[in-house]
């Protein structure tokens, strides 16, 4: 956007876009997946900590309660 400032069709079609991406987020309960995923951490034996942490340094074992949480999350979504 900051480069579009010059061309003014550019940016009303940014602003559009933009536009349409808020709302698609806000019909799809995006800003609760944080919310979700922070109480379900615990459930799946993770420290709040482990949020930071790349999937690939987690252990397979451990990978798999992601994927796990990943599913759980998509059934609640």
């Amino acid at each position: 956007m900051e480069k579009a400032t010059e061309d003014m069709d550019v940016m009303a079609r940014l602003l559009d876009e933009l536009d349409s991406l808020q709302k698609q987020a806000e019909s799809s309960n995006l800003y609760n997946v944080d919310v979700n995923i922070n109480k379900m951490m615990p459930e799946l034996g993770f420290v709040m900590e482990d949020a930071d942490r790349l999937v690939a340094s987690f252990s397979g074992g451990w990978q798999m309660r992601i994927a796990l949480g990943k599913i759980l999350l998509a059934v609640n979504f």
